[in-house]
């Protein structure tokens, strides 16, 4: 199980999966606990609107999140309210709201282009991190982890037959 906290990374982790699962036929998933464009166990707890994107970079949830883990690595004085926009590059008739690769147009996301966040973030942030606080943070990381054990739980009954224990090709 890898448990993974940013959207970016299951580009890298989801092939890795998949070769150990059918090398070795290991039991392989990966558990992504952020909230960019799904809120999902923490609608009740996060006060950003949608538009305020509360689960991306910097937002109210991982602000909260970092506070809770070590407030010494917030600085509030420093805290800056951004919103994702639609690249230079682009005519503006594209729309851009969030830090997925999608880009909208004409009414629909079927666009996706490869981009650096400051090609559509001013300053890294994308959404409100002035509503976070340490009790939110610690709150949403424990109902993670309460979810994912009990994810773990319901996996014990899955039946994994392992036939290469040795992974030659890893990196």
């Amino acid at each position: 199980m890898f448990v993974n906290g940013h959207g970016s990374n299951t580009k890298v982790i989801d092939p890795l999966l998949r070769r150990i699962k059918y090398e070795t036929g290991a039991f392989a998933a990966l558990y992504k606990p952020y909230a960019e464009r799904y809120i999902g166990l923490l609608e009740d707890l996060l006060e950003n609107p949608p538009d305020e994107t509360p689960g991306w970079h910097a937002s109210e949830l991982e602000t909260s999140q970092v506070m809770a883990h070590d407030p010494r690595m917030v600085d509030m004085d420093r805290a800056a309210e951004d919103r994702a926009q639609v690249p230079q590059w682009l005519p503006e008739s594209f729309i851009k709201t969030d830090g997925a690769p999608d880009v909208e147009f004409d009414g629909y996301q079927y666009f996706v282009f490869p981009m650096d966040h400051a090609e559509f973030s001013k300053t890294g942030v994308i959404g409100n991190p002035m509503r976070a606080t340490p009790e939110k943070g610690d709150e949403a990381l424990n109902r993670f982890a309460d979810h994912l054990v009990k994810a773990l739980d319901e996996f014990r009954r899955v039946d994994v037959t392992v036939t290469k224990r040795a992974f030659e090709d890893r990196v």
